[in-house]
């Protein structure tokens, strides 16, 4: 028995990215975070098999590359990069909203939307939550104070970095305090030779 392989278009690997994204949609809003995952995973799969000759080139270990296909018309172009930054953002999403977030996952999700869509508010607000909860209060306060817009979550975030950076701030003068200020209540008298 000989087995064909079907060629897929990279039209229809994008429109099948798209239903895809829609299904992890529908878990997103029913809150099966898992689920809603997977359907992402399986979308950035069909979009990186867009421009390969195969149906499992998206297996590959080879990088994913900011630009689209060469081949694609202006309109699935377009298409694209949108499903590339909502399943990247969607995916960053859903981390946050579970138990043991991996930050440094939802910092690589943000980054890959933000090289589609440097202005993207929504990755932005969630790579400053990322970076705050790495403890990286300095760069959270920076990206969160960046949006144009603050919101309720992105205040009680810019709220946060700033107490935890006053905290730091104190453990670091008592630290300096310790180590040079306690030895001796007196300045140092020169000895004359």
């Amino acid at each position: 028995m000989e087995v064909t392989s079907k060629k897929i278009s990279d039209d229809e690997k994008i429109r099948n990215a798209a239903t895809y994204k829609a299904d992890g949609n529908a878990f997103y809003k029913e809150k099966d975070f898992r689920k809603a995952i997977g359907k992402y995973h399986r979308a950035i799969l069909q979009l990186k098999a867009v421009g390969s000759e195969s149906k499992c080139a998206a297996l590959l270990p080879v990088p994913l590359t900011n630009a689209a296909p060469q081949e694609l018309s202006p309109e699935m172009n377009d298409l694209f990069i949108s499903l590339r930054v909502d399943c990247y953002n969607n995916l960053a999403a859903c981390l946050l909203h579970q138990e043991n977030t991996n930050y440094n996952k939802v910092l690589e999700y943000c980054g890959q939307v933000l090289s589609d869509r440097p202005s993207n508010s929504k990755a932005r607000h969630r790579k400053g939550v990322a970076l705050y909860h790495l403890k990286r209060y300095d760069e959270a306060n920076s990206i969160l104070l960046s949006l144009e817009s603050a919101d309720a979550a992105t205040k009680k975030y810019l709220a946060l970095c700033k107490q935890a950076m006053r905290e730091e701030d104190k453990q670091l003068q008592k630290t300096y305090r310790a180590m040079f200020g306690s030895s001796s209540t007196k300045p140092m008298e020169i000895e004359k030779t």
